[in-house]
Order: structure tokens, then sequence, then C-alpha cells
């Protein structure tokens, strides 16, 4: 019982706290081709569902 109380423990803080809001600078993590793949993957989607009758 005691190893769960600590991974939840640890894993509370993963939770996103912002939301929507802005995040500073200082907080950001990631590059440019981390948003260009999950852009791509989001369009690639919609492409695939809608030519997928043809």
């Amino acid at each position: 019982m005691e190893h769960e109380t600590t991974t939840f423990a640890a894993n509370a803080s993963l939770i996103e706290r912002r939301s929507i809001d802005y995040i500073p600078d200082a907080e950001r993590h990631g590059n440019l081709f981390s948003q260009f793949t999950l852009w791509l993957g989001a369009n690639l989607q919609v492409t695939a569902a809608t030519c997928s009758g043809r």
C-alpha cells in the first residue's frame, strides 16, 4: 500500500496546472518539429476521413 501512495504522489505533479492559460517562456519545452508533427497528424486524419469514400 505504501508503494501505491508514493507512486500516486509522484505522478500527481504531472497534472497540467495552467489549462489554456498563457505559459511563461521559462516553463515551455519542446521544439518546432514536435509542434509540426502534432499539426500534421491532426490534418492527415481529417483528410483520411473525407477522402476514404472515393
